[in-house]
């Protein structure tokens, strides 16, 4: 048993015995409240604890949500704009519709009133489970619009060489059947190049759309270019041809002018020596007339009428020479027959 020291007024020291007993009591006492306390005390920072998970768990569903919105909207958007004809893989557009089309609702936020007690068995479990659900599923819905758009440029490229295949066929055609028929042949030149060029673009792996048709716009440019200068050379020629159609005809019309000319003169020619003939053959024809008229005129004429009758003669005379010509004197094939 344990003693305690006791000074007395007489300095003498007095060993007294401890109540252990109500020590025990004491200590039993402060034990108990020291348990109490940190047991409160240990509710509250779980309290804490548990407010701030579960303040954490629906901010993350939050921000989930709206990912899983956006990712709908713009699932949607693409879906509206790209056509089932535009893409070169029908599969990876009706994946995307699929997904599109699954509705996920919002789930009330999770309550985050949590008491002292309640603490202990709070958890975020469900909140947390559907907000990983929701960005499981944006990120499909962002994998199939990347699909969905890839394949809508691998159609686009497609489409793309098969237009730069045709024109590259019908600009070897033009190049070919264009040899000596160009006003510049340096516009055949530059299309050989433009021709080149597009081939090795349609031959690189890593061709993309606009690399094409950057190929393929300035091929057309030099296709215009050489059928300009055929229509040059074409008119150029035309023009000449025209020219000398014109000299041709022009010489012709003037030798023709000519021709009628000396026509007309040696017709005039031959109308004069048709007229001096007439004119003999009448004389001729007069003279011997006027021969065999010559014995009957000798004869003696009735009485009171030789006057009249030298008249009558006369007057024969200058009407058989101013008569026109017969058609037998006209070809100089008369027959005279006199008497």
């Amino acid at each position: 048993m344990e003693e305690d020291t006791i000074m007395t007024n007489t300095n003498e020291t007095v060993k007294k015995p401890l109540n252990t007993k109500l020590i025990t009591i004491i200590a039993a006492v402060i034990a108990l409240i020291l348990i109490i306390a940190g047991g409160v005390w240990g509710s509250v920072v779980k309290r804490a604890q548990a407010v701030e998970a579960c303040t954490k768990a629906n901010t993350a569903y939050n921000a989930a949500y709206t990912g899983y919105e956006k990712a709908v909207k713009n699932a949607s958007s693409v879906l509206e704009s790209v056509p089932a004809d535009q893409v070169a893989d029908a599969k990876t557009r009706e994946s995307l519709e699929t997904l599109a089309k699954t509705s996920v609702k919002k789930t009330p936020a999770a309550a985050c009133d949590i008491n002292l007690l309640s603490a202990w068995t709070a958890t975020t479990s469900t909140i947390d489970q559907q907000a990983q659900t929701l960005t499981a599923t944006s990120g499909k819905l962002d994998k199939a619009v990347k699909a969905v758009q890839e394949s809508q440029k691998t159609k686009q490229l497609n489409d793309a060489k098969s237009a730069a295949q045709a024109k590259l066929y019908e600009a070897n055609q033009l190049y070919q059947s264009s040899d000596g028929k160009v006003a510049d042949n340096q516009t055949r030149d530059q299309l050989k190049t433009a021709l080149d060029s597009l081939t090795n673009t349609l031959n690189d792996t890593k061709a993309s759309v606009e690399g094409v048709n950057t190929a393929l716009s300035a091929l057309q440019q030099t296709v215009d270019g050489v059928n300009a200068s055929v229509q040059a050379k074409t008119d150029a020629d035309n023009a000449a041809a025209a020219a000398a159609a014109a000299a041709q005809a022009q010489q012709q019309t003037a030798q023709a002018q000519a021709q009628r000319s000396q026509a007309r003169s040696s017709q005039r020619s031959t109308q004069r020596a048709q007229t001096q003939q007439r004119s003999t053959n009448r004389s001729s024809s007069g003279s011997q007339r006027s021969q065999q008229a010559a014995p009957r005129a000798n004869t003696p004429a009735p009485s009171g009428n030789s006057g009249s009758s030298s008249s009558g003669n006369e007057d024969w005379r200058k009407a058989w020479e101013t008569q026109p010509p017969s058609p037998c004197e006209a070809t100089h094939n008369c027959n005279l027959a006199v008497g």
